[in-house]
């Protein structure tokens, strides 16, 4: 199970029952499973044409339905948006992630969305329509959406100005570690808010593993850190990398080489076999998973 932070739902209650993180196919079935006795099961409608609107509400309990989505779907719905926010209100976020959704329903679902945390905010349990809060954080909603806004705008304006400072002399002078550090400098603040738009907001671990970014890089090196990269199917052992030095990590194991002249087949699933082993053991040696986590850490922390 992909682990979401609470900040990704905003006080929203996530129910995926399989486990599922938002980017997974999120589909009716996750929320029908269970029947309470003396209560009909929901069965989705036969539009008689897609022109007929979807109720506002339907459904109760665990089928409670809000525009047609499932209280997985809208789980799910706020994950997306505190991650990419509204970007250029054309939905594509969304759309690549509730694949059981259209375009326009999803269209929809989010102008109601925010509708409603436009709203005054109140103690009532519903908004003015009568839709249930279900305990949603609105306020940090809005200042999510704020952020991204704005990180989206710098790295519009970077692309449109090229050589256009990111921050002003106010704002270097009240946050002075901007200003960068022996290796980190402006060039990177625009590459990792260019990440924040390509992987969501607080996805720090994703970004520093992005290879293309090798935002990593710059970070080990201000840190004065190796690069360690856990083995992956297909590569023998972990590699530690400072600097230019690369080295290979590899368990103490057997090790198959192809000459070319022999079964080819079989010399394949035997490297894949050593792989796994390989991979089996440094995954469980103590000391380099620690000092592997421990690096993962640091990184995201810088």
């Amino acid at each position: 199970m992909v682990s979401v932070e609470d900040d990704d739902l905003a006080g929203l209650e996530d129910v995926s029952s399989d486990g599922e993180d938002f980017e997974a196919e999120v589909t009716d079935a996750d929320t029908s499973a269970v029947n309470q006795p003396g209560r009909k099961p929901y069965r989705k409608r036969i539009r008689v044409d897609n022109t007929e609107p979807l109720p506002l509400m339907e459904g109760e309990g665990k089928s409670f339905r809000v525009l047609g989505f499932n209280q997985s779907q809208r789980a799910a719905f706020v994950q997306i948006l505190m991650r990419f926010g509204v970007g250029d209100f054309d939905w594509k976020e969304f759309a690549s992630r509730l694949k059981q959704k259209s375009h326009d329903e999803i269209k929809d679902y989010g102008t109601l969305f925010l509708t409603h945390i436009a709203e005054d905010i109140t103690d009532s349990p519903t908004f003015s329509d009568g839709v249930p809060k279900e305990g949603l954080r609105i306020q940090d909603v809005l200042v999510r959406i704020a952020v991204l806004l704005l990180v989206s705008k710098k790295v519009k304006d970077a692309s449109e100005k090229p050589g256009i400072r990111l921050f002003t002399d106010d704002i270097m002078m009240r946050y002075p570690t901007l200003k960068g550090g022996k290796f980190w400098k402006e060039e990177h603040d625009l590459l990792l808010l260019r990440a924040v738009l390509k992987h969501g907001y607080g996805r720090w671990q994703a970004i520093v593993d992005d290879k293309d970014l090798r935002i990593q890089e710059v970070i080990c090196q201000e840190l004065n850190l190796p690069i360690i990269n856990l083995p992956i199917p297909g590569q023998a052992g972990s590699q530690v990398q400072n600097g230019a030095n690369t080295t290979n990590i590899e368990p103490t194991g057997t090790q198959t080489q192809g000459n070319g002249s022999g079964n080819d087949v079989g010399g394949e699933v035997a490297q894949g076999v050593a792989d796994a082993v390989n991979q089996a053991r440094v995954y469980h040696d103590p000391s380099i998973l620690y000092h592997f986590r421990d690096m993962q850490r640091r990184q995201v922390e810088y």
